[in-house]
């Protein structure tokens, strides 16, 4: 058999213990801020690479203000060497966001229902870190000699900037030009997208400086806050120009009477065009909004404006989007409707003319 496909029979043998293993990581509430059980989370990862014949490393974030005593910042790197080839590293961040209300079952009680993982961090990313694991088992037990070094990470804070985490291993050179060749991080991405770099972030702190002045001749002081202002107008002017190069939004108007619409973004077009036709046939008509980048234009908050229901249809998020249409431009929730898909595979027309179907009418939606 092909190595490739030995390794993918052993990826499907693997499977209950692969789910079992993102349930335990979701057991383990890791809550950022404010930074709960970094440490018992990366030696449950690091217990078990040593357990595969990894070398393991814990690697607190010395000198960071975060890491504290009762809070810990704690990563853990698992290396496993083969020949003399590139070393591959595959970082995961060990960190969730708050829970949150709105919960029906226990948000780290990984519970599975319906082939699914229920829980906080599920995809965000407890299961990638499960997927690296995993991916370079199946390696071994079908095999297949590592033609180089693979390291395995999870680390900590990406969920509020990462400086603690995957940056604090780049800064102290765990991770670097020259003893790193390549790295891959397994965010929900959907199952057959890849990304390229990142636009990452930039963090910066400006002083102002003034001089004192009497108040009878204050043309002889400084003021300090007039020359942050300065720089405040410089900021604001290059934000306004960045946001005349943001791309348009593309608009579908079947009906300009309809009060309905569909949001979408990314690859989602191919569907949710071909769910327009469908629907029509339906005899449903009703207009779509794709957002092609942030922040949101006058055209989407006139789109939303001119619609009283939005069905948002979004793949594997956790209704990022229409949080945002929410928050950014003030579209009331009770206009949005979701249409998440969360099987992991391609979004599909069916699923959005279903989705529409379920509001609309729901009796044609349940004998289909």
């Amino acid at each position: 058999m092909d190595p490739i496909e030995r390794v993918l029979s052993e990826v499907d043998r693997a499977a209950d213990e692969i789910v079992q293993y993102t349930v335990d990581l979701v057991r383990i509430p890791t809550v950022n801020p404010p930074g709960e059980a970094y440490d018992a989370c990366a030696h449950f990862v690091g217990d078990d690479l040593a357990r595969r014949s990894y070398d393991v490393e814990y690697i607190a974030a010395e000198g960071r203000a975060e890491h504290t005593a009762r809070h810990p910042r704690i990563n853990v790197v698992g290396t496993r060497r083969g020949g003399p080839g590139p070393v591959v590293h595959l970082n995961s961040h060990i960190d969730v966001v708050p829970a949150g209300d709105g919960w029906t079952v226990d948000p780290f009680g990984g519970r599975i229902k319906d082939g699914k993982i229920f829980g906080r961090g599920v995809c965000d990313m407890k299961a990638g870190l499960a997927a690296s694991v995993f991916a370079i088992e199946a390696i071994a037990r079908a095999g297949v000699a590592l033609p180089g070094t693979v390291e395995i990470s999870g680390t900590a804070d990406e969920e509020s900037g990462g400086f603690a985490g995957v940056a604090y291993l780049a800064e102290t050179g765990r991770i670097r030009k020259g003893r790193t060749d390549f790295v891959i991080i397994p965010e929900p991405l959907n199952v057959d997208r890849i990304c390229v770099g990142h636009r990452g972030v930039y963090w910066f702190e400006v002083t102002a400086r003034g001089r004192i002045g009497h108040g009878s001749m204050p043309f002889l002081g400084v003021n300090a806050i007039e020359h942050m202002g300065l720089i405040l107008d410089r900021i604001r002017r290059k934000f306004d120009t960045a946001a005349t190069l943001v791309p348009k939004p593309e608009v579908s108007i079947r009906d300009k009477n309809a009060k309905m619409g569909i949001i979408y973004f990314g690859a989602n077009s191919p569907a949710v065009l071909e769910a327009l036709d469908l629907l029509e046939r339906d005899g449903i008509k009703i207009n779509a909004l794709r957002i092609k980048a942030f922040p949101f234009s006058k055209e989407i908050a006139a789109f939303c404006e001119d619609h009283d229901t939005l069905f948002v249809v979004e793949q594997n998020r956790d209704a990022q989007m229409r949080s945002l249409l929410m928050t950014e431009i003030d579209v009331p929730g009770g206009k949005l409707m979701r249409a998440l898909n969360y099987d992991g595979m391609p979004m599909t027309a069916a699923f959005v003319r279903g989705s529409v179907l379920k509001e609309l009418r729901p009796a044609q939606a349940a004998a289909e």
